[in-house]
């Protein structure tokens, strides 16, 4: 990096930034849309619209507060959070599936497969 021209070096980090903000969006929005969703809705007694509105508010506080001070700390650690969302939601995927195409499943048999597989 130190041999190469300041301006490839800005576009490889910019690549990088931009390849990792694609993967962790997804959990960022879920993150704000569970808080508000399963916190905020029932203590505050929101309409679902409302509801909405401010999950799309909280999505950059949650960035600020929680993202930024680790992205700061330990670069290292965001990798770790991606890697773990991923696993979550590998874990939760066969359960998602069986939603659709098992009628039969039940909640209590989703639960147990899921706290089985961790």
């Amino acid at each position: 990096m130190q041999h190469l021209p300041v301006v490839l070096v800005g576009l490889l980090g910019a690549g990088t930034l931009a390849a990792s903000m694609s993967s962790s969006e997804p959990f960022i929005h879920s993150v704000s849309l569970s808080f508000s969703k399963d916190v905020l809705q029932p203590v505050l007694k929101l309409s679902d619209a409302a509801t909405g509105k401010l999950a799309r508010l909280l999505i950059l506080p949650i960035m600020f507060l929680i993202v930024a001070p680790l992205a700061i700390a330990e670069p290292g650690s965001l990798v770790m959070i991606l890697l773990v969302g991923l696993g979550f939601a590998s874990q939760v995927l066969p359960a998602f599936m069986g939603m659709f195409f098992w009628p039969r499943a039940s909640r209590l048999g989703v639960m147990a497969g899921i706290v089985v597989g961790f």
